[in-house]
């Protein structure tokens, strides 16, 4: 978004200036008021007009404005301006223009991005090439409907858009005085209207593909991540054991020497084991206590047979709840009795309900090649009848958004991986 218009407008003019131009006007006056037009030569040199800086004004008549009152009319005269220039972007619709070309050919790289993971020997979230197709079939069934919603918008915005634009060239650089404050107005006016217009019409057009639009982004970022962590474990330090398979990875911090202090690396989990990796540079010289020299450090430092994990939490920390926490207890078959990390651009709720899925045997369900699919979490959960605010927001296998639901609804077929849920 560009700029906003800024400054306040320019200083009163000085009092001797006032006094010049009000008794030329009194003057005019003088000739059809009388004896009134002496009693406002009195009190003429009190206040003056103030302009909104501009390179031409657009002059206004009335009586000048108290310094305090103009500062109020030019902060409103900012608004507006700004307001309108942020609606501009917004008018043309192109956000949906720029979004229907992320779709037309991010689909087809979305299905060669999923050859690529399976040629790179990676076996789970076999979900995702029916679901790419089905974001394919769903996207060109409501492409053209689309393509005229935005037509017809870009049509129906129109007379609002020039009444707007008009009525806010006519604010720019005017005088300002009492004869302003019908004009600023105006602009007001028609400037919320241009954007409650193009609110409406934003949100018809969304409503049309949204939710393709939505799954399309979800799934590109879920394979992107995929990507990240094989390119970690091509250049790891360590190496899988037979048999053992990557299911997921993050950047984080394991907090082995208190909250916010230890190694920063990568965090894997396999379908064996819950993996930390340092990957960071070290200082090895300091100087006043300024690191002069680092070295890169790369090693594995804590495993644990995901077996071994007798409980888990997420957390979230620090100010606002902004650092993702994971925290794990474990039991027999780890050198660890807990440990914590800070993971960085995930969810570490996801990350709970996908270790559990791997220690309880749901995720064998999204091996590629073996048949089914991974039982949903929520039904091993005691069930949450009669609430449908115990419905999940996504899919809970492959985290497609899920439509509105209707009141009472216990059930739901994702229409993208095609699990069922159950609340």
């Amino acid at each position: 978004m560009q700029g906003r218009y800024g400054g306040r407008g320019d200083r009163m003019r000085g009092h001797a200036g006032r006094r010049m131009n009000d008794s030329g006007e009194l003057k005019k006056r003088s000739g059809s008021s009388g004896s009134k037009s002496g009693g406002r030569s009195s009190s003429s040199g009190s206040s003056g007009g103030r302009k909104v800086s501009s390179a031409s004004s657009n002059v206004s008549a009335g009586k000048p404005l108290s310094e305090d009152a103009a500062q109020e009319l030019q902060s409103q005269v900012d608004d507006v301006l700004s307001e309108f220039e942020d609606l501009e972007a917004l008018a043309n619709f192109t956000k949906h223009r720029e979004m229907m070309a992320d779709l037309d050919g991010g689909i087809s790289d979305l299905q060669d991005q999923v050859a690529s993971l399976r040629q790179r020997g990676y076996k789970y979230k076999s979900f995702l090439e029916g679901k790419v197709s089905v974001v394919d079939e769903k996207w060109q069934g409501v492409r053209s409907q689309v393509d005229k919603a935005i037509s017809d918008a870009e049509r129906d915005v129109k007379d609002e858009f020039t009444s707007a634009s008009q009525s806010v060239s006519a604010i720019k650089g005017i005088t300002l005085t009492t004869g302003a404050k019908p004009k600023v107005a105006q602009a007001e006016s028609n400037v919320s209207e241009l954007k409650r217009r193009v609110e409406s019409l934003e949100s018809a057009i969304e409503a049309i593909y949204g939710n393709v639009s939505d799954t399309f982004y979800q799934t590109s970022q879920q394979i992107e991540e995929v990507v990240w962590m094989l390119d970690q474990i091509d250049t790891a330090s360590f190496e899988l054991v037979s048999g053992e398979n990557p299911v997921h990875g993050v950047s984080g911090m394991w907090w082995r020497d208190g909250k916010n202090k230890g190694p920063e690396g990568v965090l894997y989990l396999t379908d064996q084991r819950l993996i930390f990796e340092q990957r960071e540079k070290v200082a090895t010289k300091k100087v006043l206590f300024v690191a002069t020299q680092k070295e890169m450090v790369q090693e594995l430092v804590l495993e644990a047979p995901v077996t071994s994990i007798e409980d888990m939490k997420a957390a979230d920390m620090g100010m606002f709840g902004g650092q993702q926490v994971l925290e794990f207890s474990f039991g027999t078959g780890s050198y660890y009795g807990d440990a914590t990390f800070r993971i960085k651009g995930q969810d570490n709720d996801y990350w709970v309900s996908l270790i559990r899925r791997v220690r309880n045997g749901q995720l064998a369900g999204e091996r590629v090649g073996e048949a089914g699919q991974a039982a949903d979490p929520i039904e091993t959960r005691q069930a949450a009848e009669d609430a449908i605010a115990d419905a999940p927001s996504q899919c809970t296998a492959c985290g497609a958004p899920l439509p509105m639901l209707a009141a009472g609804q216990r059930q739901h077929q994702c229409e993208f991986c095609g699990s069922t849920m159950r609340w």
